[in-house]
């Protein structure tokens, strides 16, 4: 056999558990995130993904927010989202029925308060009557503990008064 190619033969298993070391090592190389990402996908964020709130990816993520009694409030589901990934799309998915079946997101349906982790894309609408849609940049993710984010939902009535408030979350981890 050639000297090269028995040489090269030799080495791939050399080579094979040197790239593994630096996986290891330094895992933020191999998961494109930078800045400090493991790349690995937490508990909560496989259980997002596993329960379908998350797509395979983890980069796009839907909350179903159901109402059918405004005295009662809305149920969001999931109650707490974990995100996974850097810049990901989260959309809200209003779901009136029974009592509150003309029930409406407000004008800032899903409200972050001003925080800058969260974004809408430029010269996208931020949302309509049943969804709206924030990109989380998740900068400061891998934080221990995992950074929660309140926000706001507003749902309002057909005659456009208060229907229901609510303060859930969302935790980048």
């Amino acid at each position: 056999m050639n000297k090269n190619l028995t040489r090269a033969l030799y080495a791939l298993p050399v080579l094979a558990l040197l790239g593994y070391g630096a996986y290891v090592y330094f895992p933020a190389w191999f998961d494109g995130g930078g800045g400090g990402s493991t790349g690995r996908v937490t508990k909560n964020c496989q259980g997002s993904i596993d329960a379908r709130y998350c797509d395979p990816s983890g980069s796009k993520c839907d909350v179903r927010v159901e109402i059918s009694d405004c005295a009662a409030g809305p149920k969001l589901v999931p109650e707490t989202l974990y995100v996974c990934k850097p810049n990901t799309k989260i959309t809200w998915t209003l779901y009136p029925s029974g009592l509150a079946t003309d029930a409406k997101f407000a004008g800032n349906g899903i409200d972050f308060k001003g925080n800058p982790e969260f974004f809408h894309p430029p010269g996208h609408p931020a949302g309509t009557n049943t969804t709206f849609d924030w990109t989380d940049k998740r900068s400061k993710r891998d934080s221990d503990p995992p950074e929660p984010y309140k926000y706001d939902v507003h749902i309002l009535k057909k005659d456009a008064s208060d229907c229901y408030h609510k303060d859930p979350q969302v935790v980048n981890e």
